[in-house]
């Protein structure tokens, strides 16, 4: 038969089920996972009326009662095949998230380690072994007698430390690493004795539980307006910016000027920036913690370490995250929606063929705060809350996504600091991203038509993750297996070399991508955006919501402008 002859054909290519043998509607393989043991497996497939459906799967008992438990689900999925092609597809992407769990092995190094404490400390500095995690953690102190940890993750291979955020492979052996934190310590140390000192004499609202390694303080002034605080190695004196409006910010922003003629390296920080700035702070006092004016709204697009879950949450910006990348890939848009969906404002497909398209990430909760409204304000009304599900349930079908869940899902909203953060890192570009890898950071790039291509299947890719596998995409290891089938695979068949995903995570976590998606958020908040998602023309023409995509794309035609912009959070398109 020509469709089995298909079938045969496409699971060839499969990257995660390798088929042995192949009879008619049945594949005898293998699944390879990830970090994972390889599964046998053995997949029975019905056909009637066109349609294919899972008759049995027999493999190891923690297979079977993973895809047994999604029976429905997959039924559900299975269900809308009307090709061999279209229903592996289909059991591929559910395959892609099956949790294995990995084979526990003990590492080369633990013996070298152990004798190197033995050796350098004699078990003095050792804190702490933990069995599950394999990490053992160690104590040491800087030249002003501070204690410190250093970690040995043997299951990872590395070390870390908390005055640093990098990690560093256990192949350098550990009295070479413990003099490299040393050299970090006596660098650093006039930076962290600003920093104690800051702590110490101002309210600080960020970071709520500060390591050693960040570098930075957000600290209350007052009348709705709060100062970054930077420190760094090579500069004597701090790096001081005010936020907040700009009749006062302002003012102040142009004094902070003088810091560097005028600070005075005895002096407290208080007192210095009191002095020159001719203003009076707040101390660290409960008092101010109640006092409205001490916070701005400016100055929560800071918090996104975690505290506001909302991100990659808006299931709109899902819809509009499918129409650009069918946009930017005609190819992709199922046959059931060619043709179809002509003149629906909400379903579209846009033509971006002579239109740049420049994603920019940020965090939806700030903007929602900074604007006045609650965290999710579709949902403070509970019958309009129900309507927005199945409201966008129907706009998939659609687009030919059916599954979508007609009602709000256990784990929404997530939290998806991470993914936003993962998210502007590639939106910076492959150069950009490499840097980050070699320690070596340059300045974000413009993407071309194949890099913007990879983040709107990225976007999509996060999205679909979170609504349609019910995954949790606050899970790093769900976030790195996203990048690894989605933008590292692609981008090296392309010939671009990109990090793997559990290095993307990481770097995903450091100084530089934190403090770019901030200010990401910060440039939302100060072009005027309250929600998502939001287009943005060149000429500064700014249009919100899914349904407005079209009109967008008409004034940047008829305007002539060169450039359009989709601003969302996370890509919140």
């Amino acid at each position: 038969m020509a469709g089995d002859a298909e079938l045969v054909e496409f699971f060839k290519c499969f990257p995660l089920l390798l088929p042995i043998t192949l009879a008619p509607f049945r594949a005898d393989g293998c699944i390879e996972v990830p970090e994972g043991p390889r599964a046998p497996i053995t997949i029975d497939v019905e056909s009637a009326g066109g349609r294919y459906s899972v008759a049995a799967i027999k493999s190891t008992p923690e297979i079977e009662q993973y895809l047994g438990d999604k029976s429905h689900e997959l039924d559900t999925r299975f269900n809308q095949c009307t090709s061999p092609l279209s229903f592996v597809r289909e059991l591929q992407y559910s395959l892609t998230f099956l949790p294995v769990a990995p084979t526990r092995r003990m590492s080369k190094f633990y013996a070298q380690i152990i004798r190197e404490c033995d050796e350098l400390e004699e078990w003095s500095c050792v804190e702490s072994f933990d069995e599950k995690s394999q990490v053992m953690t160690l104590e040491q102190k800087d030249g002003s007698g501070k204690s410190y940890r250093v970690y040995a993750d043997f299951d990872r291979e590395v070390f870390s430390t908390d005055i640093d955020g990098h990690t560093t492979a256990m192949d350098i052996g550990l009295p070479s690493y413990l003099e490299k934190l040393k050299e970090i310590c006596l660098r650093m140390s006039g930076s962290w004795r600003v920093l104690d000192d800051v702590d110490g004499s101002l309210q600080v609202l960020q970071p709520q539980h500060p390591r050693r390694y960040d570098l930075w303080r957000r600290v209350a002034v007052g009348d709705l307006v709060s100062a970054l605080i930077e420190v760094s190695s090579d500069c004597y004196h701090p790096k001081v910016v005010f936020y907040g409006p700009a009749s006062i910010a302002g003012p102040l922003n142009s004094r902070a000027k003088d810091l560097r003629v005028e600070w005075d390296g005895p002096r407290g920080v208080k007192d210095n920036l009191e002095k020159i700035l001719d203003i009076e702070l707040p101390g660290p006092s409960t008092v101010y913690q109640e006092d409205s004016k001490i916070k701005c709204g400016i100055c929560l697009s800071f918090e996104d370490d975690g505290n506001i879950a909302d991100q990659y949450a808006s299931p709109y910006s899902m819809i509009t995250a499918l129409r650009l990348l069918y946009g930017l890939s005609p190819q992709r848009v199922p046959l059931t929606a060619a043709g179809l969906l002509r003149g629906s404002p909400s379903c579209e497909i846009p033509d971006l063929s002579k239109t740049k398209v420049v994603f920019r990430p940020f965090s939806l909760g700030p903007v929602f705060k900074a604007a006045g409204q609650v965290s999710l304000p579709n949902m403070s009304v509970p019958i309009k809350g129900k309507y927005l599900f199945h409201d966008v349930a129907r706009s998939m079908d659609m687009l030919g996504q059916p599954g979508s869940p007609q009602q709000r899902q256990e784990n929404w909203p997530p939290n998806s600091t991470i993914a936003g953060r993962m998210t502007w890192m590639l939106v910076q570009g492959t150069e950009y991203v490499n840097s980050l890898s070699a320690e070596n950071r340059v300045p974000g790039g413009v993407l071309d038509l194949a890099e913007t291509k990879v983040v709107a299947e990225f976007v999509w890719r996060v999205y679909e993750a979170q609504f349609f596998a019910i995954k949790d995409i606050g899970s790093t290891e769900v976030l790195a297996n996203l990048w690894d089938l989605y933008v590292y695979q692609p981008s090296k068949a392309e010939g671009r070399e990109l990090p793997e995903g559990l290095v993307a995570v990481e770097l995903a976590q450091g100084d530089a991508v934190r403090a770019g998606f901030r200010n990401s958020t910060q440039a939302a908040i100060d072009s005027g955006l309250f929600g998502a998602p939001s287009f943005t023309t060149e000429d500064g023409d700014m249009y919100w919501g899914n349904d407005r995509l079209l009109d967008a794309l008409a004034h940047h035609a008829t305007q002539g402008t060169s450039g359009f912009c989709a601003k969302a959070k996370g890509a919140n398109l």
